[in-house]
């Protein structure tokens, strides 16, 4: 019966120092790459691969979403589709109720005041309470 031989550890196995692998591994790399390049085919999804920013145009709900948060009339437009979802919410939990629907409504605009007003507090308190004295 013949047996394979193991040749012992991993570090015993490839004696190569760190830098000399990763030049090899840069050199693989790239050989790959420009292989799938002259093929026609991308090599975007591997692991290890870098895109930067600039190659990849954002999708158009990225704009979109950038156009909606930057411009007043895209807050205006946020603004009344968050509270159209909130009454919504509410009146499915209400179950038909008017008072228990106002009172939902009540706690939750009694809730964004003091979030607002923290969130006022917490950006504006230099002009507030002054700056530190260090």
């Amino acid at each position: 019966m013949a047996t394979a031989k193991k040749t012992g550890t991993k570090a015993n196995a490839n004696p190569r120092t760190t830098a000399e692998r990763s030049n090899a591994a840069k050199t693989n790399r790239a050989t790959k790459t420009s292989a799938a390049a002259s093929s026609g085919r991308t090599n975007s999804t591997r692991k290890g691969s870098q895109i930067s920013l600039t190659e990849i145009p954002p999708s158009l709900a990225w704009q979109l979403w950038h156009l909606l948060k930057t411009s007043f009339l895209g807050k205006v437009l946020l603004f009344l589709l968050v509270f159209a979802i909130v009454v919504g919410m509410d009146i499915l939990l209400a179950g038909n109720q008017f008072t228990r629907f106002a009172m939902i409504l009540g706690i939750e605009v009694i809730i964004a005041a003091v979030a607002a007003w923290i969130v006022y507090m917490v950006r504006n308190r230099d002009e507030i309470f002054g700056s530190p004295v260090n």
